[in-house]
């Protein structure tokens, strides 16, 4: 059998947001099995690293997709980076400032913020475990890799030609460097790790994941997908707390 290289998404793929936030078991349980049969596991994720290291050192996973793909990881190392410059970043951010936007911005080293509620505050300091990466939007001067945006940003974002706009959902918008993907991300790891583009197997729920399939020899969408995804996925397969992850890669015989 042909050792794979798989990617999850976080959000909704790993992670569960039904009733309380959790990782269902059985996702636990295929992740453990499919490394114990010698396959690798990687992360593609619209999160920061330092949203990241609490799946990654979870599951002792050493690769990862972060941003949406402006950022590459390996064993911790940070091995590929496209940022939004200086420049347009101030622009941006001057821009944000004057509207009442909830802003995320993310340089690698901190969390800028503008508008945020002290639950979401809470929850930053509780997933990345430090009291000290968030910092007031107006401190940032640096190029950032991302930016996340809440509400209507339709008319603010069209003074900037140069970035990549993404809408996860109604309120919200990921910001990127322009020609940033996860499926460049994938190809980028998958190259780097010196494995073949069909033994990759992608797994997402999301708008963000739309080109996953560009870059995988095999995409599953998990049954909670948004329509979006499961139209473009090869397999479609049950919700993740049914055990879809678990089942499908039994039915592909990985595990």
């Amino acid at each position: 059998m042909d050792k794979k290289l798989i990617f999850f998404d976080i959000d909704s793929t790993i992670i569960s947001y039904k009733n309380e936030e959790h990782i269902p078991e059985k996702t636990v349980s295929a992740i453990e099995q499919l490394k114990k049969n010698g396959h690798t596991i990687a992360i593609a994720t619209g999160r920061s690293y330092y949203m990241s290291t609490n799946i990654l050192n979870m599951m002792n996973i050493d690769y990862a997709v972060l941003h949406n793909g402006a950022q590459v990881v390996m064993c911790n190392e940070s091995i590929y980076e496209k940022r939004i410059g200086k420049r347009l970043t101030n622009r941006m951010c001057n821009e944000i400032l004057k509207t009442t936007l909830c802003c995320f911005a993310f340089d690698g080293l901190h969390i800028y913020e503008s508008n945020i509620s002290e639950e979401s505050r809470d929850y930053i300091k509780k997933v990345s475990g430090r009291n000290d990466l968030i910092k007031p939007l107006w401190e940032l001067s640096n190029s950032i890799f991302s930016m996340n945006l809440f509400g209507d940003t339709t008319e603010l974002f069209n003074l900037f030609k140069t970035i990549k706009s993404i809408s996860v959902s109604d309120d919200l918008c990921d910001i990127t460097s322009a020609g940033i993907s996860k499926g460049k991300g994938i190809r980028r790891l998958t190259r780097l790790l010196n494995m073949d583009m069909k033994d990759v197997i992608s797994v997402g729920d999301g708008i963000n994941d739309l080109d996953m399939p560009k870059a995988s020899g095999v995409t599953i969408a998990v049954g909670n997908a948004c329509k979006e995804f499961k139209a473009v996925a090869d397999i479609v397969t049950e919700d993740i707390d049914e055990g879809g992850i678990l089942n499908v890669f039994k039915r592909l015989k990985l595990i």
